[in-house]
This record gives structure tokens, C-alpha cells and sequence, in this order.
């Protein structure tokens, strides 16, 4: 195997054949079936009984503060695009954070249930050009 081959072969096993028209698919379908579930959850007759009921209370916490509101980058990209339903799914996403973590920052460091979050909350923030909050 040459050189050349070799980088070649390289190059696509690291992709593992997802190639742009891949990704856009994938962007795609996610785009366009995230409103229900994100309403459910965060919109304005949502609350976090939407999350699993069998999980435990800091489970459902953790879900709906962490994992869940991750949907934020995605609903970013989509209000900066003019989907205006997306903004205030945002906006509960912003304020349920900061709420949270003010409910959690003082109880010593033994439970943080922010961890994902803050990349998608970035994210969100750069699609929509902002710097730090506000619209």
C-alpha cells in the first residue's frame, strides 16, 4: 500500500463514510422533529413531569436540566433562521439554568447537574450571534 493509499484509507475510515450530504441529512431530520418533543418539555405549558417518571428525582433533574435542554444548539440554529416558535423554548432553556444552578452552586460541589449543557448553550448563543444572553 502506498503512501497516498494509505492516507486515503485513513481518511475515510476516520469519517466512517459520513460525508457532508450525511451530516445534512442528519441535521435535517433533527430539525424537523425536535419541536414536539422540545415543546413538551420546555414550552409554556411544559414542566419537568414531562421527563420519565421512573427515573429518581435527581435522574429527572439531571435529564431535564442536562441532557434534554442539549436541544438548545439545534433550537438555536432554527430561530436564527427565523423559526420564531424557537425563541421562547430558549428562553425557558436560559432562565431553567440559571435557576438551577442557583439552586445548586451552594450546596458544596457534590452534585453539579450541569455538565453537557454549556457546549450546546454556546452553541446556541454563536448561531444566534450573541455574546452572553439577551435576544
Amino acid at each position: 500500500m502506498t503512501s497516498h493509499m494509505r492516507v486515503n484509507w485513513i481518511r475515510d475510515e476516520a469519517t466512517l463514510g459520513l460525508d457532508a450530504a450525511f451530516v445534512r441529512s442528519v441535521r435535517r431530520n433533527i430539525e424537523e422533529q425536535i419541536r414536539e418533543p422540545a415543546e413538551r418539555l420546555y414550552g409554556s405549558e411544559a414542566s419537568r413531569n414531562g421527563v420519565r417518571e421512573d427515573l429518581k428525582a435527581v435522574e429527572q433533574l439531571v435529564v431535564y436540566h442536562d441532557y434534554e435542554a442539549c436541544c438548545v444548539s439545534v433550537l438555536g440554529r432554527l430561530a436564527a433562521e427565523g423559526q420564531t416558535w424557537a425563541w421562547p423554548l430558549i428562553e425557558r432553556i436560559v432562565d431553567n439554568t440559571r435557576r438551577c444552578l442557583a439552586e445548586h452552586v451552594g450546596e458544596g460541589g457534590s452534585f453539579f447537574p450541569i455538565r453537557r449543557l454549556p457546549l450546546h448553550l454556546a452553541r446556541c448563543y454563536r448561531f444566534l450571534g450573541l455574546s452572553g444572553g439577551g435576544r
